[in-house]
């Protein structure tokens, strides 16, 4: 394995007493991220790079609740954007204590839109939206290319795209591109 990252904690951070299935107290969550990397680190290059999980927007996962569950919505917060910010700054920690290159979405996505980074990177207020894929991929491919330029990427230079026949990087492909096969004939098999 050439590079792993860890983009955990979104539904740990879940209030314990509104969403017990799904959360996981803090230090148990601490101590599950330092089990996982001392497994990464034994099994593999060890190059790891650390995501938070992105803030929460709260209105807009009290209108997803009452859009999914109309009558039924509690109207009650699941998790909050206080709470997920506890998660990703234990994982900042974490990343500084074994000195592994981290992304801090929740506080880079705020720091971006402060008033406005649900509707902007988030499509329910927990789940990240196309735009918010993209701001992840963005930050990623500089981490990646900052940190282990071995691996860098670089992206289509007509669209900008990553990903596409355009996109480039020092790694070996593990298989041909799409428009370098030549299919075989099909003539006499196909009626």
């Amino acid at each position: 394995t050439m590079l792993v990252t860890i983009f955990l904690g979104a539904n740990d951070a879940s209030l314990a007493e509104h969403n017990f299935r799904q959360h996981v107290p803090i230090d148990e969550f601490v101590k599950n991220i330092q089990s996982l990397i001392a497994i990464v680190n034994k099994h593999s290059t060890g190059n790891i790079i650390i995501i938070t999980p992105p803030p929460v927007g709260e209105q807009q996962r009290l209108v997803y609740q009452r859009t999914r569950y109309g009558d039924q919505a509690t109207g009650i917060l699941e998790r909050t954007n206080k709470n997920a910010g506890l998660y990703a700054q234990a994982l900042v920690k974490i990343a500084i204590q074994f000195n592994l290159p981290y992304i801090d979405l929740w506080n880079d996505m705020q720091t971006q839109e402060p008033t406005n980074f649900g509707p902007v990177f988030l499509s329910d207020g927990l789940h990240l939206s196309p735009q918010g894929y993209r701001f992840l991929a963005d930050r990623l491919a500089h981490t990646i290319n900052a940190h282990f330029p071995s691996l860098a990427i670089y992206p289509d230079p007509h669209t900008g795209h990553f990903g596409t026949s355009g996109s480039s990087s020092s790694l070996l492909p593990h298989a041909p591109w799409h428009d370098s096969i030549i299919a075989p004939s099909l003539s006499g098999k196909v009626q």
